[in-house]
């Protein structure tokens, strides 16, 4: 498990990404997609789910966190504090293979251990870089399984920037999400190379910190060598070298703005993701919602003033109101509620028509010719909130993913981001980067993930549901 340190509790809540006037243009902003998703298709087959495993019973315990193969023999970086020279661990790649390891070295004081695999193979592996030359603000891609996601079989994805190249006590300090799970866990720069090892949060998102990859270099020798090494005994010291990189390495002032480079998305949705207030157990209970078209699914549009909006089911409550453009509360009629996805459909006379301002879009068009499927991973994404102005701008862990780890078992596949959101954010919908509808967002399982209900299910809820009500009156 991640080591977590506590710091003085902070009642604020950082928003992870970005908006930066450097990848303002499209151009730029493609091209940084590009350098993530090369990133990704070198690193994603090298990171590894490791579990504790007895050899008696031939069994796998409960517990599991992470690692990385970087080398074609199976060697596997990871942190000291998830393992012991003692034990035989199981490790799971990404494509379903199970294969065994032994903990070679651990230096604890420097939370870095090497595990080897048993099994004579060539395995896929990734690139060690160097930590000595990162910067400030410099992009970075975090794998790992996070413990609420404990059925996912794929690593999940975080992007994020290096926030200090050497952080408190010495350690990389980036934006890249980590929970319980990812330990052990790779951190990489935008050539797919592991620059850092995760070893330990604190209470603020933006304090995730990962064992230098220089400090695995330096002591390659003693962790290699079975046992448990201590600092006193490190007489090892093997020379760096140089990255042959370095000279393409940059950090860019303004990375944690990204959302910037998508102002077009936001300036043109805000105006249809609107606050949903309703009443849970005698409490006022707040959660986004989404006004949607109803013309690009039945052929007509609304004309009696009608409004209609998604929203959380399990975050709405008796006697729903939405507040109108101009503040105003409008009573809310739900139509119907789907238990599986979670999400409630309402009615809301009075809330349409609005006049758009130049640029925006007032109800958003979930028919299938407007929606996208949530793309590869690594994808942009752009959150909108009914109750916070920013837009929040994530990547996408993975493509699909069915709901047996939350609330929402038996539900339809889903898809998981990185985005910080706070609980009354869920609801709102999710575009791609060119502003296309591909979700709302539903569910916040963990520290580092968002859960989605991808395009087309949305579409078929709400069309069930019209139909159903259309038939009944």
């Amino acid at each position: 498990m991640v080591k977590i340190k506590w710091r003085t509790l902070r009642t604020t809540l950082c928003l992870f990404l970005f908006s930066f006037p450097v990848f303002s243009q499209t151009k730029n902003t493609a091209l940084l997609q590009q350098s993530i998703n090369l990133a990704i298709a070198k690193a994603y087959a090298a990171t590894v789910k490791i579990v504790a495993f007895d050899t008696l019973t031939a069994t796998a315990g409960e517990g599991f966190f992470t690692g990385v193969v970087v080398s074609k023999d199976g060697k596997i970086l990871t942190a000291a504090h998830a393992v012991s020279t003692k034990n035989v661990y199981q490790v799971i790649f990404a494509d379903g293979k199970t294969v065994t390891a032994r903990c070679m070295g651990r230096i604890g004081a420097y939370d870095a251990a090497l595990l080897s695999i048993i099994q004579k193979n060539n395995y896929p592996f990734a690139e060690l870089g160097w930590s000595y030359p990162l910067k400030r603000d410099q992009p970075c891609i975090s794998m790992g399984f996070p413990f609420e996601l404990k059925l996912q079989r794929n690593p999940f994805i975080r992007f994020g920037y290096v926030i200090n190249p050497s952080g408190y006590g010495g350690y990389i300090q980036s934006s890249c999400l980590m929970e319980p799970g990812d330990s052990g866990g790779p951190l990489f720069d935008l050539h797919g190379r592991v620059i850092g090892i995760h070893s330990y949060i604190t209470d603020s998102e933006k304090d995730n910190f990962d064992i230098p990859i220089d400090l695995f270099r330096k002591h390659w020798t003693m962790l290699a060598k079975k046992g448990n090494h201590f600092k006193s005994d490190l007489s090892d010291t093997l020379p760096l070298g140089k990255d042959p990189l370095e000279y393409k390495l940059s950090g860019y002032p303004s990375m944690a703005n990204l959302a910037e480079a998508f102002q077009s998305v936001q300036t043109q949705f805000k105006a249809a993701i609107v606050p949903v207030n309703s009443q849970i157990d005698n409490e006022e209970v707040q959660v986004s919602g989404t006004i949607i078209q109803l013309n690009g699914i039945f052929g007509h549009p609304e004309t009696d003033g009608t409004g209609y909006v998604l929203s959380k089911s399990s975050m709405v409550g008796s006697r729903p109101f939405v507040r109108g453009r101009n503040g105003q509360s409008l009573a809310a009629n739900i139509i119907a509620r789907e238990v599986k996805s979670d999400l409630v459909l309402l009615s809301v006379k009075g809330l349409m028509p609005v006049r758009a301002l130049k640029g925006e879009i007032t109800a958003v068009d979930i028919s299938p010719r407007q929606h996208a499927h949530p793309a590869q991973l690594g994808a942009f994404m752009v959150s909108l909130s009914g109750y916070h102005p920013s837009a929040v701008v994530s990547v996408a862990g993975t493509q699909s993913f069915h709901m047996e780890t939350t609330a929402l078992s038996g539900g339809p596949a889903i898809f998981l981001h990185d985005a910080i959101l706070r609980k009354e954010d869920l609801g709102a919908a999710v575009f791609n980067a060119s502003g296309v509808f591909i979700g709302i967002n539903i569910a916040k399982p963990s520290r580092t993930s968002v859960i989605a209900v991808p395009a087309d299910a949305v579409n078929r809820f709400v069309r069930k549901a019209i139909q159903t009500a259309a038939a009944t009156k």
